[in-house]
């Protein structure tokens, strides 16, 4: 038995188990286990399918709707009263400590 030796520990004994436990099947007349080992496949082409384009238009609502949150909460700020004040300062004070 050769064994290719080309990471160390953790590979030889894998190799050794499978060796060994192939030899036991060929010995006692079981069928060799099949192994099914995971191809490396290369990452999908996203502009095939269109995918740049709908992680481009997701960004732009998102980035829109953060810009609509921020106006919104710049207006309720402005308007709102001493004490909702207070209750915001808190919570963002809360906020930036976490």
């Amino acid at each position: 038995m050769e064994i290719k030796k080309k990471h160390g520990g953790a590979q030889q004994e894998s190799m050794l188990i499978k060796y060994y436990a192939d030899q036991w099947c060929r010995d006692n007349g079981y069928p060799l286990q099949e192994r099914r080992y995971n191809e490396r496949r290369t990452m999908t082409d996203q502009t095939r399918w269109g995918i740049d384009l709908v992680q481009q238009k997701n960004k732009h609502r998102a980035f829109k709707e953060q810009q609509e949150m921020r106006e919104e909460i710049k207006k309720f700020i402005s308007d709102c009263s001493v004490f909702h004040m207070h209750k915001m300062y808190e919570e963002m004070k809360r906020l930036e400590k976490n």
